[in-house]
């Protein structure tokens, strides 16, 4: 009995964000502008990644003495320009004197706003997802915002949270006392978001740049939880059937594929990535040589797998015949010092991509990211390569720490699980095998079957051929089939007087292969290269 393949689809349940800044005192101009910049930065980086929107919609709204929508509910591909237009007039919005006096009842009724126009197009949306950002304290806002919540269609509502954009020594002893015992709220400081089960989630974020652009990217994740990610099997035990782990899967970084320029992000032996088949046989692709300047020196102890990405290349000393003999060789004793000295202090390099000449002088000058990579050393005079995550790429992930051992039942049946698979004391590539020569082997048998009845036939429809052309007369009757030979002489005296030829029903453009070859060659017109399968 075949079980059915489980799917799942991915950024189906990709919620719509309204984020409501709210302008109350002690919220700055400083704060305004990093709250900007940072919502302005993810959103570009939403709309150009291709595949399923990861951020659908998004709207703003300003809280002052009065909610106002800089922004209504909208899509974010395609409306880029609205949205940068919507987040320039936060910068305004306090220099116009838009902020002060009583704001009492401002942030609920904005919320109340916000729900509206959600319900005015509830057809488009699935989901609403509401974000208040605050420099009050956060029990203050936090009771303001559950008391708006109160009448709000919460089957619609996927999340409320309250950011508060403080340090956690400036907050009150009242304030301190709902983050640490609250059990509906969880802080988080640092740049780290909460979750939790409650109404409202009060997150607690450093006052700067840094932690608003991590915090926020958690929107670019996938927030579907129809079905797992992942299945791991173990052996199974006596009289028990296999243990399977059923798990999820969470992006560390956004795949540079998806942006508008991979290739800046990687160093790809084959660029071109479009090459026609015909074309690959005779030339190859042309390959930039290129440049990258070393920034930094990075403790590989302190390099953390999950940030490291790419297809490994192997770094060696140049053996290129255009150099001269000194420079070969310098270069050669240089590339294995520094080896040498990167593996015996633990150190790996990191280095930048230099844009390619001829870029800056473009008028206008088109921007460009850096790429980054890290060279590791090894113990033979070769290094690694490899492209390492940036700040634009990286992607918030939780890494927790567990308070208590796992229970002692959970423990033991893993263990005795796992106890039947064999150990090696060292993983070799070359023992461990896929399959993949047997899987391209039967579309080889199947392109040589097909390629070998089509040559057949072009024999049988040559050996037929009843009628040639004068012009292949002298050159090729000699490869004319005994009994045809008669009915082109006849053919060819009927047509000295200046006739037009006239060729035969029998003979059909497209089937006759002009006699120029050795007698043990068939041609086809229609062939880029000659056939040598000899007539039998």
């Amino acid at each position: 009995m075949n079980k059915q393949q489980l799917t799942r689809n991915q950024f189906a349940r990709q919620p719509a964000h309204v984020v409501l800044v709210d302008f109350s005192p002690p919220f700055g101009s400083d704060t305004c502008c990093q709250v900007q910049q940072a919502l302005q930065n993810i959103l570009a980086l939403a709309a150009n990644i291709t595949g399923p929107p990861r951020i659908p919609f998004f709207g703003l709204f300003a809280i002052g003495t009065y909610p106002e929508a800089l922004l209504p509910l909208q899509a974010v591909r395609g409306n880029l320009s609205k949205i940068h237009s919507a987040l320039q007039e936060l910068r305004s919005f306090q220099r116009e004197g838009l902020v002060g006096g009583k704001t009492a009842g401002c942030l609920g009724q904005g919320l109340q706003d916000a729900m509206a126009q959600f319900k005015r197009q509830q057809h488009l949306y699935k989901q609403l997802e509401l974000m208040v950002i605050t420099c009050r304290p956060s029990n203050i806002v936090n009771k303001e915002v559950e008391k708006a919540c109160s009448v709000l269609d919460m089957d619609v509502l996927k999340k409320v949270q309250v950011v508060c954009m403080s340090q956690p020594e400036d907050l009150g002893a009242s304030d301190l006392y709902l983050m640490e015992d609250s059990p509906s709220n969880t802080a988080a400081t640092g740049g780290e978001g909460g979750l939790n089960c409650g109404m409202v989630d009060v997150v607690h974020l450093d006052n700067d740049g840094v932690s608003l652009h991590q915090f926020l990217k958690g929107w670019l994740g996938d927030s579907g939880t129809d079905r797992e990610h992942l299945h791991i099997t173990l052996p199974g035990m006596a009289g028990i059937g296999a243990l399977t782990l059923k798990c999820d899967l969470n992006e560390r970084i956004l795949d540079p594929t998806h942006l508008l320029q991979p290739l800046i992000f990687a160093l790809a032996p084959d660029t071109k990535g479009s090459t026609s088949a015909a074309q690959s046989r005779t030339t190859g692709s042309a390959a930039p040589v290129y440049k990258l300047t070393a920034v930094k020196l990075v403790n590989t102890a302190n390099i953390c797998e999950s940030v490291v990405y790419g297809m490994p290349l192997v770094v060696s000393a140049t053996s290129c015949w255009k150099l001269d003999w000194e420079e070969l060789e310098s270069n050669q004793t240089n590339f294995h010092a520094l080896c040498h000295l990167l593996q015996e202090k633990g150190l790996a390099v990191l280095a930048t991509r230099d844009p390619p000449p001829g870029q800056n002088q473009q008028k206008p000058p088109r921007p460009s990211p850096r790429a980054h990579f890290l060279l590791l050393p090894s113990q033979s005079t070769s290094l690694l390569i490899k492209s390492v995550a940036v700040g634009e790429l990286l992607l918030p992930c939780d890494f927790i720490s567990p308070s208590e051992t796992p229970a002692q039942e959970a423990v033991d049946t893993v263990e005795s699980s796992i106890a039947q698979l064999e150990v090696e004391d060292m993983f070799n590539p070359l023992q461990v095998k896929s399959g993949l020569y047997s899987c391209l082997t039967p579309q080889v048998r199947q392109a040589t079957a097909a390629t070998t009845g089509q040559q057949g036939k072009r024999r049988f429809q040559y050996s037929t051929t009843s009628q040639v052309p004068q012009s292949s007369m002298s050159t090729g009757a000699r490869h004319i089939p005994q009994q045809s030979r008669g009915a082109q002489t006849n053919q060819v005296s009927t047509n000295q007087k200046g006739a037009p030829y006239k060729r035969h029903e029998n003979n059909q453009r497209g089937r006759f292969c002009p006699p120029k070859a050795k007698k043990s060659r068939v041609f086809d017109e229609d062939d880029m290269f000659p056939d040598f399968t000899p007539d039998f």
